[in-house]
């Protein structure tokens, strides 16, 4: 078990039945600090009984340290000033997620914290009492937050334009859903089913009806650039949508995505795939890294890994190769 705190004791076994009550006070003899006892992922609260398996007589319990605050500064109106909330960020947090225009921190009793611009995600209200327990991540896109609960089961709120309303699809949701990506204004929800779930702006990608068949099981990983997304299915093979020119359109390089492809990394407009063979296909915005041609000869083999940033592409090969570097707006650096 790994968890963000300070320190974390355990899992250790502890006998049943027990209450937390009881336990919390055995840890507070020999502990002077704050602490939270967790069983798997969910904090727990005094007078419940310690639960396990039907057929188990002890259960794993860790107990966590937890010391983060949180300091924020710059554009008060954009996430710079937490004052509002500053009492609800004083402890407990593990972790912060920003987009353009707002803030929202986890805390490890699953409670969501938001502040910056309202209309942006600064402001969960709407919401709130789906984000007061039981949260385990939070995505954003550039003005809106979805967060993914304990149930499997999305929570969005921000600008319902670019992902903060998901009613359209709510019904598939509630459940199962184990990964959310964001772009600039859509999200892509992956299912434990292997299918997909997409919403926001339209020019983003939340309209995969192009490629609904091949998103409806299979997919075990979602990329994206800034306006669109590229899902790897379990069978090597790749589906994209979203804007054609940004990475949303194969179709040029589609026979060699149909197997084999292993990782799948975007920049702003450009997506590049990694094959079981080293081999890298590259596609869409020659100018941010969807045009290798020019180092070809170097892609085609013994490519071990990929990796993005807004506007190029580098590729690490065999340890006699070096680095490759394929950029549009620049010059391609070798060795």
């Amino acid at each position: 078990m790994c968890l963000s705190g300070e320190a974390v004791f355990g899992p250790e076994m502890f006998p049943r039945p027990l209450l937390v009550s009881d336990l919390r006070a055995r840890v507070r003899g020999v502990v002077a600090k704050p602490f939270k006892l967790v069983y798997g992922l969910e904090v727990l609260a005094d007078g419940e009984p310690l639960r396990a398996g039907d057929d188990e007589v002890e259960a794993l319990v860790s107990i966590v340290f937890v010391s983060f605050t949180v300091v924020t500064w710059g554009d008060g109106e954009r996430g710079g000033d937490c004052s509002l909330v500053a009492e609800r960020l004083s402890e407990g947090v593990i972790s912060v997620t920003g987009n353009d225009r707002a803030f929202a921190a986890l805390k490890i009793s699953g409670e969501v914290v938001t502040w910056g611009e309202v209309l942006r995600g600064g402001d969960s209200s709407v919401v709130a009492d789906r984000l007061a327990v039981g949260v385990i991540s939070i995505s954003g896109t550039d003005v809106a937050f979805a967060a993914l609960k304990n149930t499997g089961g999305v929570v969005t709120w921000g600008d319902e334009g670019c992902g903060g309303d998901c009613r359209a699809v709510a019904d598939r949701l509630t459940d199962g859903v184990v990964s959310i990506f964001g772009n600039d204004g859509a999200f892509a929800a992956l299912k434990e089913t292997g299918e997909v779930v997409t919403w926001g702006d339209e020019a983003c990608g939340s309209d995969s009806s192009s490629v609904a068949d091949r998103l409806a099981d299979g997919v075990v990983s979602i990329s994206g650039t800034k306006f669109a997304f590229a899902a790897l299915k379990n069978t090597g093979g790749v589906a994209t949508w979203g804007d054609r020119r940004r990475g949303g359109d194969c179709s040029a390089v589609a026979g060699s995505l149909a197997a084999g492809v292993v990782s799948i990394s975007g920049t702003m407009a450009a997506f590049a795939a990694l094959k079981n063979t080293g081999e890298v296909v590259t596609w869409s915005d020659g100018g941010c890294g969807g045009d290798g041609s020019a180092v070809a000869g170097r892609l085609t083999d013994d490519v071990v890994s990929i990796s993005g940033t807004y506007v190029a592409v580098a590729a690490l090969r065999g340890v006699h190769e070096g680095l490759l570097v394929l950029s549009g707006i620049g010059q391609n650096l070798e060795n």
